[in-house]
Protein backbone atom coordinates (compact mmCIF):
# COMPACT_ATOMS: atom_id res chain seq x y z
CA UNK A 1 0.00 0.00 0.00
CA UNK A 2 1.48 3.44 -1.34
CA UNK A 3 1.93 6.31 1.57
CA UNK A 4 -1.03 8.20 0.34
CA UNK A 5 -3.39 5.84 0.72
CA UNK A 6 -2.51 4.60 4.35
CA UNK A 7 -2.82 8.43 4.83
CA UNK A 8 -6.01 8.38 3.42
CA UNK A 9 -7.38 5.24 5.23
CA UNK A 10 -5.67 7.10 8.67
CA UNK A 11 -7.59 10.49 8.01
CA UNK A 12 -10.75 8.15 7.44
CA UNK A 13 -10.39 6.56 10.51
CA UNK A 14 -9.69 9.33 12.64
CA UNK A 15 -11.88 11.75 11.52
CA UNK A 16 -13.48 12.30 14.68
CA UNK A 17 -10.10 12.91 16.69
CA UNK A 18 -9.46 15.37 13.96
CA UNK A 19 -12.17 17.29 14.07
CA UNK A 20 -11.22 17.58 17.85
CA UNK A 21 -8.20 18.65 17.42
CA UNK A 22 -9.13 21.43 14.81
CA UNK A 23 -12.05 22.64 17.75
CA UNK A 24 -9.73 22.88 20.07
CA UNK A 25 -6.85 25.04 17.95
CA UNK A 26 -9.90 27.31 16.84
CA UNK A 27 -10.80 27.66 20.69
CA UNK A 28 -7.20 28.67 21.24
CA UNK A 29 -6.73 31.06 19.00
CA UNK A 30 -9.99 32.55 20.19
CA UNK A 31 -9.35 32.96 23.30
CA UNK A 32 -5.70 34.62 22.54
CA UNK A 33 -7.60 37.59 20.76
CA UNK A 34 -10.31 37.92 22.74
CA UNK A 35 -7.92 38.10 25.98
CA UNK A 36 -5.82 40.71 23.59
CA UNK A 37 -8.78 42.36 22.48
CA UNK A 38 -9.03 45.07 25.04
CA UNK A 39 -5.64 46.34 24.88
CA UNK A 40 -6.07 46.56 21.03
CA UNK A 41 -9.29 48.74 21.98
CA UNK A 42 -7.63 50.91 24.95
CA UNK A 43 -4.47 51.18 22.00
CA UNK A 44 -6.85 52.86 19.77
CA UNK A 45 -8.17 55.42 21.77
CA UNK A 46 -5.07 56.47 23.00
CA UNK A 47 -3.91 56.86 19.40
CA UNK A 48 -7.95 58.74 18.52
CA UNK A 49 -6.96 61.25 21.78
CA UNK A 50 -3.45 62.10 19.74
CA UNK A 51 -5.06 62.85 16.81
CA UNK A 52 -7.29 65.13 18.81
CA UNK A 53 -4.02 66.56 21.14
CA UNK A 54 -2.74 66.96 17.51
CA UNK A 55 -5.67 68.93 15.93
CA UNK A 56 -5.43 71.57 19.16
CA UNK A 57 -1.33 71.48 18.53
CA UNK A 58 -0.74 69.76 21.83
CA UNK A 59 2.21 68.02 21.42
CA UNK A 60 3.21 67.14 24.67
CA UNK A 61 -0.54 65.59 25.11
CA UNK A 62 -0.14 63.46 21.63
CA UNK A 63 3.05 62.51 22.88
CA UNK A 64 2.05 60.86 26.21
CA UNK A 65 -1.08 59.29 24.31
CA UNK A 66 1.28 57.35 21.25
CA UNK A 67 3.49 56.48 24.16
CA UNK A 68 0.54 54.46 26.27
CA UNK A 69 -0.55 53.34 23.14
CA UNK A 70 3.05 51.89 22.31
CA UNK A 71 2.95 50.31 25.99
CA UNK A 72 -0.41 48.31 25.27
CA UNK A 73 1.00 47.31 22.07
CA UNK A 74 4.57 47.72 20.72
CA UNK A 75 4.45 48.38 16.74
CA UNK A 76 7.12 50.43 14.87
CA UNK A 77 4.75 52.66 13.64
CA UNK A 78 3.78 53.64 16.58
CA UNK A 79 7.14 53.88 17.75
CA UNK A 80 8.00 55.99 14.65
CA UNK A 81 5.47 58.25 15.36
CA UNK A 82 6.76 59.17 19.02
CA UNK A 83 10.38 59.99 17.25
CA UNK A 84 8.61 62.73 15.14
CA UNK A 85 6.59 63.89 18.19
CA UNK A 86 9.35 64.37 19.94
CA UNK A 87 11.63 66.29 16.76
CA UNK A 88 7.99 68.20 15.98
CA UNK A 89 8.17 69.14 20.09
CA UNK A 90 11.52 70.40 19.89
CA UNK A 91 10.91 72.32 16.52
CA UNK A 92 7.72 73.99 18.51
CA UNK A 93 10.41 74.97 21.04
CA UNK A 94 13.10 76.61 18.73
CA UNK A 95 10.35 78.56 17.23
CA UNK A 96 8.51 79.91 20.54
CA UNK A 97 12.27 80.98 21.77
CA UNK A 98 13.17 83.09 18.40
CA UNK A 99 9.61 84.47 19.15
CA UNK A 100 10.45 85.47 22.58
CA UNK A 101 13.68 86.64 21.50
CA UNK A 102 12.78 88.65 18.43
CA UNK A 103 10.05 90.65 21.16
CA UNK A 104 12.96 91.38 23.29
CA UNK A 105 14.78 92.06 19.89
CA UNK A 106 17.97 90.05 20.40
CA UNK A 107 17.84 89.28 16.93
CA UNK A 108 20.94 86.58 16.76
CA UNK A 109 19.23 84.69 19.35
CA UNK A 110 16.39 84.78 17.33
CA UNK A 111 18.34 84.11 14.35
CA UNK A 112 19.72 81.02 15.59
CA UNK A 113 16.14 79.65 17.22
CA UNK A 114 14.30 80.41 13.90
CA UNK A 115 16.83 78.63 12.03
CA UNK A 116 16.68 75.61 14.34
CA UNK A 117 12.97 74.83 13.51
CA UNK A 118 12.53 71.56 12.14
CA UNK A 119 11.45 71.08 8.39
CA UNK A 120 8.68 68.26 9.35
CA UNK A 121 7.08 71.07 11.34
CA UNK A 122 5.54 73.06 8.12
CA UNK A 123 3.50 75.31 8.84
CA UNK A 124 6.07 76.86 11.21
CA UNK A 125 8.79 76.10 9.11
CA UNK A 126 7.42 78.27 6.63
CA UNK A 127 7.14 81.42 8.92
CA UNK A 128 10.18 81.12 10.09
CA UNK A 129 11.86 80.91 6.66
CA UNK A 130 10.11 83.97 6.24
CA UNK A 131 11.41 85.83 9.24
CA UNK A 132 14.86 84.51 8.81
CA UNK A 133 16.08 87.58 6.14
CA UNK A 134 14.65 90.30 7.88
CA UNK A 135 16.22 88.57 11.27
CA UNK A 136 19.41 88.92 9.69
CA UNK A 137 19.05 92.61 8.06
CA UNK A 138 19.01 93.40 11.73
CA UNK A 139 21.42 91.17 13.06
CA UNK A 140 24.51 92.92 10.79
CA UNK A 141 23.26 95.82 10.69
CA UNK A 142 24.13 95.42 14.91
CA UNK A 143 26.88 94.08 14.47
CA UNK A 144 28.20 96.92 11.89
CA UNK A 145 27.28 99.25 15.38
CA UNK A 146 28.93 96.84 17.56
CA UNK A 147 32.29 97.06 15.39
CA UNK A 148 31.96 100.64 15.40
CA UNK A 149 32.10 100.78 18.95
CA UNK A 150 34.95 98.67 19.75
CA UNK A 151 36.98 100.27 17.18
CA UNK A 152 36.31 104.08 18.91
CA UNK A 153 37.26 102.40 22.41
CA UNK A 154 40.50 100.48 20.84
CA UNK A 155 38.70 96.54 21.39
CA UNK A 156 40.64 96.49 18.27
CA UNK A 157 41.26 92.34 18.95
CA UNK A 158 37.25 92.06 18.62
CA UNK A 159 36.81 93.91 15.28
CA UNK A 160 37.74 91.71 12.71
CA UNK A 161 35.94 88.75 14.49
CA UNK A 162 32.90 90.33 15.11
CA UNK A 163 32.72 91.15 11.15
CA UNK A 164 33.66 87.85 10.38
CA UNK A 165 30.53 86.40 12.13
CA UNK A 166 28.25 88.77 10.09
CA UNK A 167 29.35 86.51 6.81
CA UNK A 168 27.47 83.56 8.48
CA UNK A 169 24.52 85.63 7.71
CA UNK A 170 24.47 85.17 3.82
CA UNK A 171 23.29 89.28 3.94
CA UNK A 172 25.39 92.08 2.24
CA UNK A 173 28.44 89.62 2.01
CA UNK A 174 30.19 91.83 -0.47
CA UNK A 175 29.92 94.99 2.04
CA UNK A 176 30.99 92.90 4.88
CA UNK A 177 34.18 91.88 2.90
CA UNK A 178 34.68 95.28 2.00
CA UNK A 179 34.46 96.48 5.91
CA UNK A 180 36.76 93.91 6.84
CA UNK A 181 39.28 95.06 4.19
CA UNK A 182 38.70 98.50 5.68
CA UNK A 183 39.36 97.66 9.60
CA UNK A 184 42.64 95.48 8.55
CA UNK A 185 44.09 97.98 6.38
CA UNK A 186 43.41 100.54 9.67
CA UNK A 187 44.71 97.82 12.14
CA UNK A 188 47.70 97.11 9.71
CA UNK A 189 48.76 100.55 10.59
CA UNK A 190 47.90 100.82 13.66
CA UNK A 191 49.80 98.22 14.59
CA UNK A 192 52.92 99.06 12.49
CA UNK A 193 53.12 102.60 14.38
CA UNK A 194 52.58 101.36 17.64
CA UNK A 195 54.98 98.75 17.46
CA UNK A 196 57.80 101.45 16.36
CA UNK A 197 56.94 103.63 19.21
CA UNK A 198 57.23 100.76 21.33
CA UNK A 199 60.82 99.53 20.01
CA UNK A 200 61.91 103.25 21.35
CA UNK A 201 59.90 103.99 24.18
CA UNK A 202 60.51 100.19 26.02
CA UNK A 203 63.57 99.15 24.99
CA UNK A 204 65.16 99.69 28.43
CA UNK A 205 62.87 98.66 30.36
CA UNK A 206 63.01 95.11 31.70
CA UNK A 207 59.55 93.78 31.55
CA UNK A 208 58.61 95.39 28.46
CA UNK A 209 61.41 95.51 26.24
CA UNK A 210 59.84 93.04 23.68
CA UNK A 211 56.60 94.31 24.17
CA UNK A 212 56.85 96.04 19.97
CA UNK A 213 57.06 92.29 19.41
CA UNK A 214 53.53 91.42 19.83
CA UNK A 215 52.46 94.48 18.06
CA UNK A 216 54.47 93.61 15.13
CA UNK A 217 52.51 90.28 15.25
CA UNK A 218 48.97 91.82 14.99
CA UNK A 219 50.08 93.58 12.17
CA UNK A 220 51.41 90.57 10.13
CA UNK A 221 47.92 88.97 11.08
CA UNK A 222 46.15 91.87 9.83
CA UNK A 223 48.26 92.45 6.54
CA UNK A 224 46.10 91.94 3.50
CA UNK A 225 48.75 92.10 0.49
CA UNK A 226 52.17 89.68 -0.06
CA UNK A 227 53.96 93.72 0.25
CA UNK A 228 52.23 94.61 3.12
CA UNK A 229 53.27 91.05 4.75
CA UNK A 230 57.26 91.07 3.81
CA UNK A 231 57.38 94.87 5.30
CA UNK A 232 55.86 93.86 8.86
CA UNK A 233 59.23 91.25 8.27
CA UNK A 234 61.64 93.46 7.45
CA UNK A 235 60.56 96.24 10.03
CA UNK A 236 60.51 93.46 12.51
CA UNK A 237 64.25 92.40 11.91
CA UNK A 238 65.47 96.39 11.45
CA UNK A 239 63.94 96.93 15.06
CA UNK A 240 65.74 94.36 16.44
CA UNK A 241 68.39 94.94 14.63
CA UNK A 242 68.69 98.56 16.18
CA UNK A 243 67.71 97.54 19.80
CA UNK A 244 70.38 94.87 19.82
CA UNK A 245 72.70 97.65 18.65
CA UNK A 246 71.97 100.17 21.48
CA UNK A 247 72.57 97.65 24.08
CA UNK A 248 75.96 96.34 22.71
CA UNK A 249 76.61 99.80 23.23
CA UNK A 250 75.17 99.73 26.92
CA UNK A 251 76.52 96.40 27.36
CA UNK A 252 80.06 98.06 26.96
CA UNK A 253 79.48 101.01 28.85
CA UNK A 254 78.46 99.42 31.91
CA UNK A 255 81.13 96.61 31.68
CA UNK A 256 83.51 100.15 31.48
CA UNK A 257 82.20 101.13 34.70
CA UNK A 258 82.01 98.01 36.47
CA UNK A 259 78.50 97.48 36.62
CA UNK A 260 78.52 93.94 35.66
CA UNK A 261 75.19 93.47 36.55
CA UNK A 262 73.28 96.05 34.18
CA UNK A 263 75.54 94.71 31.26
CA UNK A 264 74.63 91.16 32.01
CA UNK A 265 71.24 92.12 32.07
CA UNK A 266 71.73 93.69 28.74
CA UNK A 267 72.84 90.55 27.22
CA UNK A 268 70.01 88.55 28.15
CA UNK A 269 67.91 90.72 26.16
CA UNK A 270 69.63 90.59 23.16
CA UNK A 271 69.71 86.74 24.00
CA UNK A 272 66.17 86.88 24.23
CA UNK A 273 65.96 88.51 21.03
CA UNK A 274 68.62 86.97 19.22
CA UNK A 275 70.24 83.75 20.54
CA UNK A 276 72.71 83.21 18.57
CA UNK A 277 74.16 87.19 18.28
CA UNK A 278 77.72 87.13 16.69
CA UNK A 279 78.56 90.45 17.95
CA UNK A 280 76.98 90.08 21.59
CA UNK A 281 79.50 86.73 21.65
CA UNK A 282 82.55 88.16 20.07
CA UNK A 283 82.14 91.13 22.98
CA UNK A 284 82.02 88.62 25.92
CA UNK A 285 84.62 86.88 24.62
CA UNK A 286 86.82 90.80 24.62
CA UNK A 287 85.08 91.52 27.80
CA UNK A 288 86.12 88.25 29.43
CA UNK A 289 90.18 88.42 28.06
CA UNK A 290 89.55 92.49 29.78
Amino acid sequence: MSRLKRLNHWVINNRSRIWILIIIAVLMVGCIFVSKLPRYVDMYKYILNAEVSLDNDDLKGALLSFEKAYELVPTELLEQEIERLNQLIKSKSNFLRGEQAEESQNYESAYYYYNEVNSIDEERYYRAQEKLPQIAEKVVESIYEQVEKYYEEHLYLLVIGRLESALNYNIRVDETLEKIDQYKDLLYKYYIDKAQSEALTYFDDPLFYQLFITSIDNALKYAITDEQKEYVLQLKDELIKTNIERYLILVQESHKIGDEIVAKKYIEQILSLDATNKDVFRLLEEISLD
